[in-house]
């Protein structure tokens, strides 16, 4: 998954009922993973692009986005996802959002962290036999996919491509010595060691990154939490 190279907020919209009573109109969705859209929302003539889902039961905003829009986040709200998981989210006041020539006011809001469910990517081999997990991680407005490998007991690698976007050397051709790095996994920031060196992904995070989150994963339906 490759998203624009504009900032990008995880924004969830719940669009179903929230249309209805309003004059007709046609709303663009976006590819975003797999079968999910994105669909394009102004807030205060400010455009974000949110993770469309018809079958929510709540338009929520990241933290970011409402810290932005210098809201207030309060309170402590319960939605049960149809798996009978608990989300656990806060709330934000009077927000309007205008989806193409629609305008909708939320007197309350939601305010949850969506990359606390963190984009992944599940990859069978050239054969088909194999199972890898791969972890999206945001940098300077796009996603990078790391290998997720308890097995790396050194240091977190980078491609010579990624090391070069990420700062972390100037070329694309030189190895580069350790050095401590920042990441954003799920909604924490961490510190870790880590070089690069010519390989075939992004990057590969490490047992030390990995060890710091509790991760769950769902092989069934091929979503990652983490914790």
């Amino acid at each position: 998954m490759n998203l624009n190279t504009k900032k990008t907020f995880y924004s969830l919209l719940f669009i179903c009922s929230t249309l209805v009573g309003f004059a007709q109109d046609t709303i663009h969705l976006k590819p975003y993973v797999s079968e999910l859209k994105s669909v394009e929302v102004f807030i205060n003539d400010k455009k974000y692009n949110f993770l469309f889902d018809a079958g929510g039961g709540e338009t929520l905003i990241s933290p970011d986005v409402a810290k932005l829009l210098n809201k207030e986040i309060y309170g402590c709200s319960t939605g049960i996802r149809m798996d009978g998981e608990m989300i656990k989210y806060q709330k934000a006041d009077s927000i309007s959002i205008k989806i193409g020539a629609t305008e909708i006011f939320h007197q309350t809001i939601g305010v949850w962290d969506i990359m606390s469910i963190l984009p992944s990517r599940f990859a069978n081999g050239t054969d088909g036999a194999e199972l890898t997990i791969f972890i999206g991680l945001p940098k300077y407005g796009n996603r990078y996919w790391f290998l997720f490998d308890t097995g790396n007991i050194g240091p977190v690698i980078l491609s010579p491509e990624c090391a070069t976007l990420w700062g972390l050397q100037s070329n694309t051709k030189d190895s580069k010595p350790l050095s401590k790095l920042e990441f954003i996994i799920g909604r924490n920031k961490i510190e870790i060691n880590s070089y690069s060196k010519k390989i075939i992904y992004d990057g590969v995070l490490n047992f030390e990154s990995i060890s710091k989150y509790i991760f769950t994963i769902d092989f069934r339906k091929k979503e990652v939490w983490v914790n």
